[in-house]
């Protein structure tokens, strides 16, 4: 196995970006109330398939909702709410020489973790009590010059250390 970039020996910390809704957010609400304060304004989070902005962050943020061409839709009670950008644990742009096989990551707890590929989130999975690790299989692809590929995470809690590879 030959490493093409990884976070490091001791990984990354990374502060929580996600939460849960507080009470139900009904199609066309404003207001959205939240678990934990953990945004800023003007921060794109995630609800199900919603984007939604936040104007005025807290508890009780004030929202603006559909955003980058999504439905403005209800939620329930309990949905998960995460910053629409993730937090980056690793970045590697190629050069259109190297194959990629494998993309492994996980850290000390529970997290959710995606690849994006030039801009656009591919894949998002999540880690488990029993199991704190994730690989994503590659096939050797190959991705073209100037290709970023981005590893992701979003956290339920204040911190977390966590670590990403990718391997030829």
């Amino acid at each position: 196995m030959q490493l093409i970039a990884q976070t490091g020996p001791r990984g990354k910390v990374i502060q929580q970006n996600a939460t849960r809704l507080a009470q139900a957010l009904a199609q066309g609400s404003t207001t959205m109330y939240i678990e934990k304060d953990v945004f800023s304004d003007n921060d794109v989070v995630t609800v199900g398939e919603e984007d939604i902005l936040i104007t005025a962050h807290g508890t009780t943020c004030t929202v603006t909702r559909a955003q980058n061409g999504t439905t403005d839709s209800a939620h329930a009670s309990g949905a998960n709410v995460r910053l629409a950008s993730g937090a980056e644990l690793l970045s590697h742009t190629f050069d259109g020489s190297t194959y990629l096989s494998a993309i492994r990551a996980g850290g000390e707890l529970e997290a959710a973790l995606g690849i994006e590929i030039d801009g656009t989130i591919k894949y998002i999975a999540a880690t488990s009590p029993y199991q704190l690790e994730l690989f994503f299989p590659m096939n050797r692809y190959q991705p073209a010059n100037n290709t970023t590929i981005r590893v992701l995470a979003w956290i339920w809690v204040d911190e977390a250390v966590l670590w990403a590879q990718m391997q030829a």
